[in-house]
This record gives C-alpha cells, structure tokens and sequence, in this order.
C-alpha cells in the first residue's frame, strides 16, 4: 500500500493505492488535515502509521495556537521545523517489502496569512467568549432502544436516534467540547474544532447556515421573542418544519448570575437532534448566540446589556444510508450511547447550573423532572405551556359494542373493540392521574404528558403519525375550525382511511365563552378521538390540541382570540387488535372495562365549568345513524402536504 500526502499551506489532497485490491482510491476533494485524518482514521491507516499520528499531533498542536492568538505557530514551532520554507521533505518509513509509505510535504506558511474558514460560523477567535451555556436537545419522537450496543445501534433503523447521538457525542469528546464536565469553562478554540469535526465526519453533510443580526434591549423574553420570530422566517424556507421549542429553550440557557466578574461575554449554545416526521431521515442543528452580560449593582442578578449581536444556525443533514454501509466500522470505532446519554454530555450541569441558572427552568435527567424526559416535541409540555386545559372525547364511527358486556369479554369479542379501546384509554388517564371530567380546566400540565407517554408506551398501541402544524389565526372562531379543517384535508392524502371532519368542528365547543380567572390566557383545546375504519375491525386513537391564547374583551367581559400563530398537533395510534385478543385475560385482570359513552364521558370537561364558558350546544359523540353520512369521506378531494408551511 502507498499513500501520498500532499500538504499545501493548510490544504491536504491524499491518495493511496491499495495493493490487496488493486485499485487507486483517491480523495479528489481537497480539504483540511482534519478532514483528511478523520476518513484515514475511519479507514484503519492512522494506526499503522506512525509518521501521520506525530503528524496529526504537530497540526493539532498549531491550530489550537491559532484559534487562540488568531495568528501562525512561532518559527521554533515543530511545524515550522518540519514544513521549512524553500525545503521539501521526503519522509519514508519501511514496514514490509509489501508496504512503503511516502510523504511529500510542501511548505505551509511561505506567506505569513493563516487559513481562514469560508463559513464565518466555523472560526472563533480566543476573546469571542468568556463562559458557555450548553443544552442537548431531540426533536421528534425517539423510539431508539435504550439498551442496545454495538453494531445494532447503526444497521437498526429503530435505533437512529441512538447511532446520531452516538456520532454528535463523538466529535463533542474527539474536540473536548464537554459541557456536562467542564462546566461554562470551555474553550473557544475547542468549540470551533467542534463545528470543524461535524462539518468534516462523513455522514454529515453541511446544507445550510444562517448569520442573522439581533437588537437587543436587555430582556430575557425579547431575546427569545426576537428568536422565535427568525425561526418563523426560516420555517418558510424548510422542507421540514421547525421545532418552535428550540428558540424557547434559550430562556433556559441565559445565566441567572455571573459566577466570575470577567464572565462577560457567554455563548448560549444548543445542540439539536431532530427526527423528520414520516421518514427515516435526521438532521443535526448548532443553534446559538453571543451575548454580553452584567451584574446588576442593586440585585446581583446578571442582566444583558442593549447590544447588536449575532445569531447563528448550522444544519448538517445526516446520510443514513452511509451508516448502514458502515455500520461494523462505526461500532469498533464509536462508542455507542442513548439520546439521553448524549443530551446529557452536551448539557451544562451541576453544581455551577445550581448557582448559574434558574431553578424554574430545569434540565431534562433531574430526578423531579422525569416526567418531562419524552422528546417528542409534542409530548414534553414545559409548566409554563397553558394556564388552561379543555378537552373533549369523542367516538367516530359506528358502537356496536355490547354495554352490559365485562372482564375477558370485552377484550376477546371482535364486536365489543369500541370498549375495549375505550377501556384502555380511560385506563391510561385514570394511571396518569388525567381526569378532565373533574379537574376542569385546572389540569396540571404533567398528568397530560404523561397520559401521552402511557399511551406511547402501551403495547397494544403503535404510534403512526405525528404532526405539528402553524395555524395563522385572525380572530373569529369560525376561522379557527376552518383552518383545522382546511390541514385535515391536506394531511388527508398520506392516510389510509379519511379524516371525519366533525374533529374540525369540535373545536367550535372547546373555545371559552369568558374566562373566569383573568390569569387564564394560555389555552390548550384538546380531543381524545377513537376512530372506528367502517367495514374492517380496525380502530385507531387520535390526540388532536391547538395551543393558542385567549383574551378577555373589557367592554363584554367575554372571550376572544386574538391575531397569532396558535399551534396544532396530533398525534395518531393505531390499535394492534389482535394483540388485545391474545392478552384478553391478562387486560381485563389489570384493566376495570367501561363502555364508549362512560370513557367520553371522563375525557369531557364537564358542567359546572364548562357552563360558564363553553358555547351551549351539545358534546354529542355523533353515534346515531343519522350521523352515518359524516363516516363516508371516500370521494373526497386530497391536497398536497407540501402546500402547507410546517
């Protein structure tokens, strides 16, 4: 085997030929030494070649003096010594008669100008920060087996989640960025060698980067207002839509006090893992922000100062088809972890959090915040989400189970199914101390998030969709339910079975009528739907919310909405009947059976509330057979998905 490196101020073209297989493998791209040592050290050459680890070492070396002086190693530097100007060096090593390797080295500083990175994200001199507030964060739902190891991790797609997490914690150890057990002492050259090593792993590859200008005026909710309104902007550009809870999270990530005076300039960084809805793709994103900050003299609080500053965002796609092919490579080479292990290592911790940063706003592997360690975007609900909860549930299709029916009975007959899914559903809410019949609109967001991750968790369900949709609202209830309508004919087309539109128009009943504590402005709007598909003995359950805020008008007294842009999500689990048959005996053992009516019945928000507040119709569960028309949506026209701005 011989490989030829050709080294050219801090360029690098290497190729090498390959004596087993008789072929001439050639890096045509000419990158970096990094880039060119990361593939080599992929390839198993760095460990047979000890001239390229003390080479490795040598480059390593002056890079950190450049990032930290912004200038070129000192002429006795051992670079300098090895890369003389006007001098080329031939370097041999013999370790067989089957096997030389050469290196021709060029000089590298003959002008004096160190590199500079194109992307003005990627360099960072030595005085841009003082002090670093990191958070790992997933978007999207991780359905990665926590325990699995090895090579499953990377040929599994269960387990993409896991083989991400495993590659972003790799380039953060193989850089020293380390959050979790530095602290906010980290290095400015060890985070810009961090976006180096993502921007050079190979199953990464770089599509997009923004730098926008932000006018600061001191204030923690400005920031994040200011931030939200970016990701508005950048979400009309996206295939993919933008997970708003990323800009929220930076309330998490601005100090509380500065534990040393020179801690003036802090970098709020945010690693996001994000799971595309529907495919089997997966994007990494580097979110962050420089700001100046200070003590205030009066509370000893720390405070940002009115400033101009720069916010930045880097999207590496990830090639999932170039981990599977290397899947046996990646497992001998990484070490493997889980999202929770990997948010971890990337998240600032204790003990300097417990001095540095709000209590309120806590991170995810504390013990009294499990119940928020789900990352589905539309499963964690920070306390601060809504003031207010309304719900509502509802049947769609025919009932044709038999009321009197109990025990095994429910679970086993195919005709009794609508009870036994609601006999787990209202199982899953009673467990998870759900219970909106007698809570009222008082619901503590923590009962709600765990009712969706009793729902994700029990075997007999499997979720199939999830979404997340802007809704732009203008005022009018009218215009509310028209625009959930107009989404559930878009998102029609990738359904098997229709959508019943009568979950558009419920909505309508869900809107307070006045709000009866001032303090209630953040409403949750939520239904709890079991779908039965005519003809077949399939069913599935439907969690369909709006978040949206609610205003109370001072001449009426009464309620209305607001111009904004509300959210909806749902969420869809399709029931495995045939694993309800075979378990029949051990369900109805652990599961107290109830029929449709008593399950709708205990996911309403029931009278005395809602009479004061909810429009004075019905919350029928539209099972008569008048209703029969609304079940047959077959003819109706599909849209494109891409029509909508996720």
């Amino acid at each position: 085997m011989v490989i030829g490196i050709l080294v050219q101020g801090w360029k690098v073209l290497v190729f090498y030929w390959c004596l087993e297989h008789e072929a001439i493998y050639e890096v045509k791209s000419i990158g970096n030494f990094d880039q060119i040592m990361d593939r080599m050290q992929l390839c198993k050459l760095i460990n047979i070649c000890p001239i390229l680890l003390e080479a490795k070492r040598i480059m390593e070396t002056s890079m950190k003096h450049l990032y930290y002086n912004n200038s070129p190693p000192p002429r006795d530097h051992p670079r300098r010594q090895l890369c003389r100007p006007q001098a080329h060096n031939l370097i041999s090593v013999k370790f067989s008669d089957a096997q030389r390797y050469r290196f021709k080295i060029t000089p590298c500083f003959t002008t004096g100008t160190p590199h500079t990175h194109n992307s003005s994200t990627a360099v960072l001199a030595a005085d841009s920060f003082d002090a670093v507030s990191s958070v790992g964060y997933f978007s999207g739902d991780d359905i990665s087996d926590p325990d699995a190891t090895g090579l499953p991790v990377f040929t599994n797609r269960k387990n993409r989640g896991s083989a991400v997490a495993s590659i972003v914690q790799h380039c953060a150890d193989f850089t020293d960025f380390k959050p979790a057990e530095l602290g906010v002492d980290i290095a400015p050259w060890s985070y810009a060698y961090f976006i180096r090593k993502l921007n050079i792993f190979p199953a990464l590859k770089k599509t997009a980067s923004e730098v926008v200008r932000l006018d600061l005026i001191g204030t923690v909710n400005q920031l994040v207002g200011e931030i939200e309104y970016i990701y508005d902007n950048f979400d009309k550009e996206e295939d993919y839509p933008v997970d708003p809870q990323v800009a929220k999270n930076f309330r998490r990530l601005v100090p509380k006090t500065l534990d040393h005076p020179k801690q003036n300039r802090w970098l709020l960084n945010q690693v996001v893992m994000y799971k595309v809805p529907y495919f089997d793709k997966y994007r990494i994103e580097l979110v962050r922000l420089t700001l100046r900050m200070s003590e205030d003299p009066k509370t000893g609080k720390a405070k940002i100062d009115e400033q101009v500053t720069t916010f930045s965002r880097d999207v590496f796609t990830v090639d999932t088809n170039w981990i599977t092919e290397h899947a046996k490579l990646l497992a001998k080479e990484l070490e493997t972890v889980n999202v929770k292990q990997a948010i971890s290592f990337l998240t600032t911790k204790a003990p300097r959090r417990d001095e540095l940063f709000d209590q309120e706003v806590a991170f995810c592997e504390e013990p009294e915040r499990k119940q928020y360690d789900f990352y589905g975007p539309t499963a964690v609900l920070a306390k601060d989400r809504f003031d207010a909860f309304a719900s509502i549930g509802y049947f769609s299709g025919y009932d044709i189970s038999d009321p009197k029916a109990t025990g095994s009975d429910v679970f086993s007959h195919r005709k009794n199914r609508g009870s036994a899914v609601a006999s787990i559903v209202q199982h899953l809410a009673n467990v998870s101390d759900f219970r909106p019949a007698e809570q009222g609109v008082d619901i503590d967001p923590s009962t709600f998030t765990q009712f969706i991750r009793g729902l994700v968790k029990f075997p007999g369900l499997k979720k199939t969709e999830n979404q997340i949709v802007r809704l732009d609202l203008t005022g009018p209830v009218d215009q509310l339910v028209s625009e959930v309508q107009y989404i559930f004919d878009i998102l029609e087309k990738d359904e098997d079975y229709p959508v019943d539109p009568q979950v558009a128009e419920n909505f309508r009943l869900l809107v307070p009528k006045y709000l009866q504590n001032a303090d209630q402005n953040r409403w949750l709007l939520n239904q709890v739907a079991i779908h039965k598909v005519r003809y077949f003995d399939k069913l599935r359950v439907e969690l369909t919310r709006v978040t949206l805020w609610i205003k109370e008008d001072k001449k009426t007294t009464l309620a209305y909405i607001p111009d904004q842009v509300a959210t909806l999500s749902r969420d869809v689990f399709t029931v495995d009947t045939q694993w309800i048959t075979e378990h029949a005996e051990s369900l109805a053992e652990r599961i107290d059976t109830v029929t449709v009516e008593q399950a709708l019945a205990g996911l309403t928000t029931k009278p005395p509330r809602r009479e004061g507040f909810v429009d004075d119709q019905n919350l029928a569960w539209d099972m008569e057979e008048e209703k029969e028309e609304q079940c047959e949506f077959f003819g109706r026209s599909r849209f494109n998905l891409q029509k909508l701005r996720i």
